[in-house]
């Protein structure tokens, strides 16, 4: 999802569900994946009990899982959520992995590549008692693409047969999905191997067969197969998620409930937190120096790199940026480390390339200096035409502000005059998406709905996918060369597959340099003395259902 670069809220602030899509989002198929061996896939709960207190900043957008989208929402699901296959929380894993959940295997995936079957596992339950049957992920795919929710969770599920009637509301319901016994059968109308990854997103969790699909989404009480279920929500206030009875999968539980206190200022919550108050919470950006010098690293404050991408967006359809030699210029003009002391105390990891470290498919590219700007060959690059004024855009809280002020000084010194314009981040994110508009950079912000290449480098440069409004692909990249190298990638799987993504990463920061990215931003985050077990998943960032407390 497109980010408002720092308003970028709870991954500056402290409390880093990064799990947004917004998300987008780390791709695996049955030929990619190294499939572990879980021992643990017996019951593995406990049951000190308690209950976990959470501040949120603001509201969750939704709580149903085909229209949830932020982190928050993201943060919660993560907790309620059974999927067929998902990152685990049980295991410690440096990059992202998944393995079978509500499945009892990695699916059996056709020849063609086009047919997924699953076995489920016979001991899954909603909170209400009722069995969890192959039928519950048909109707989390039928409620994708129902066109009465216009959920996001749509453009994930279209490569299923039977999705664009479904979406055109001459069907309801999906000949591309069947249910039998305890198997689950799901065709596509062409391979797609980052399909098993876009599967345990939180669309796409188990949910009641009979869960209507109604306009704007359901709300509290609703029933899950996870760890907890969501009991309550009082829009802007508070909600309350319940321990469900009835969990027996592999996932370490111990909390009774999770209650979350929503609007709450960053500076309050760390007063609470430190007093004991509130267990965890969004965080202050000149909060965290302090805090690493109490409690130093792995008791109370804890920082786990993300895969959260800060880049300067350059408008390729504009004059000034038509031109990839002053794109590679401000590439090396920009003066990184300052940019990512802008972020706070440990912050985030320096970067000079698109995919991100984590990522499956990141190969170091070492394209621009990361230990300052080399005005030198930057000047080099630009030439000697004057000065050149250039429109910027940022977001007009956090980071970006500052951040903005560093690179107008930096471009300064070769030849570029930017006018800084501070915007509010929703005003921010559609117009930097919306084509035609006025700007030439803009810092822009980018974290994926599932980790795999494709859900950067497609996402981000596919020419193709550009349309009037809502666009991922801010710099507005439109290579034929690199299109088709992008489709190629896609419809490879395993070791092909993310050595093309890392080629062509290289080749996007080198060469056509449509942005320059500076910084993957790190999860950081402070709890309350009485919390243990602190357990960080791919993607979701901080595992609220694994949290215990004394």
């Amino acid at each position: 999802m497109v980010l408002p670069a720092p308003a970028l809220g709870l991954q500056e602030c402290g409390y880093d569900p990064s799990g947004m899509r917004a998300a987008l989002t780390t791709a695996m198929l049955a030929g990619g994946i190294a499939l572990l061996a879980v021992a643990a896939l017996a019951s593995a709960s406990t049951s000190a009990g308690g209950t976990l207190r959470v501040n949120l900043a603001s509201d969750f957008d939704y709580v149903d899982p085909a229209l949830a989208h932020t982190g928050s929402s993201w943060q919660a699901l993560q907790a309620a959520c059974a999927q067929l296959v998902t990152y685990p929380d049980w295991i410690e894993q440096k990059t992202p992995q998944l393995v079978p959940e509500v499945a009892a295997a990695l699916p059996l995936v056709s020849r063609d590549g086009k047919t997924y079957t699953f076995t489920l596992r016979g001991d899954y339950r909603f909170s209400t008692g009722a069995k969890v049957t192959p039928a519950a992920f048909v109707r989390a795919l039928e409620r994708a693409l129902d066109p009465k929710l216009s959920s996001p969770a749509s453009v994930y599920a279209q490569d299923v047969a039977g999705s664009k009637a479904m979406l055109a509301g001459t069907a309801t319901s999906l000949t591309g999905v069947a249910a039998r016994g305890s198997t689950l059968t799901i065709r596509l109308t062409k391979p797609a191997p980052d399909f098993l990854a876009r599967l345990a997103m939180p669309y796409f969790c188990a949910v009641p067969p009979d869960l209507p699909a109604t306009p704007g989404g359901v709300g509290a009480p609703l029933p899950s197969a996870g760890p907890f279920f969501l009991a309550e929500w009082t829009p802007r206030r508070s909600a309350l998620l319940k321990r469900n009875p009835y969990y027996r999968g592999p996932r370490k539980v111990s909390l009774d409930e999770i209650a979350f206190t929503l609007g709450v200022p960053s500076a309050t919550s760390l007063l609470q937190v430190q007093k004991g108050e509130a267990d965890l919470g969004p965080l202050p950006p000149t909060a965290h120096t302090d805090l690493f010098g109490t409690h130093g690293l792995g008791k109370r404050y804890f920082v786990k790199p993300g895969l959260t991408l800060i880049d300067l967006a350059m408008n390729t359809e504009r004059p000034l940026f038509g031109n990839a030699r002053l794109r590679r210029a401000v590439n090396f003009a920009i003066d990184r480390p300052e940019l990512v002391r802008q972020y706070g105390f440990l912050g985030g990891r320096r970067t000079d390339q698109w995919l991100p470290f984590g990522m499956p498919g990141f190969r170091d590219v070492d394209a621009y200096p990361l230990k300052g700007a080399d005005v030198k060959r930057a000047q080099a690059l630009a030439g000697s035409h004057g000065v050149r004024t250039a429109i910027l855009l940022a977001g007009n809280r956090g980071s970006s502000p500052l951040a903005a002020q560093v690179v107008q000084y930096n471009l300064a010194k070769i030849g570029i005059d930017a006018e800084i314009r501070l915007l509010d981040p929703g005003v921010l994110v559609q117009r930097l998406g919306t084509r035609g508009e006025e700007w030439d950079l803009g810092i822009a912000g980018w974290s994926v709905d599932y980790a795999d290449p494709y859900a950067f480098l497609n996402v981000l440069f596919d020419g193709r996918r550009i349309g009037p409004a809502n666009n991922a692909n801010v710099t507005y990249l439109s290579n034929a060369g690199i299109n088709e190298r992008l489709a190629a990638a896609a419809a490879l799987d395993g070791d092909a597959r993310y050595a093309a993504y890392a080629k062509l990463d290289a080749d996007l920061s080198r060469d056509l340099a449509p942005g320059a990215p500076y910084i993957v931003l790190n999860t950081r985050v402070f709890v309350s003395e009485r919390v243990g077990c602190v357990t960080f998943v791919p993607l979701a960032g901080l595992s609220l259902a694994a949290l215990c407390v004394n």
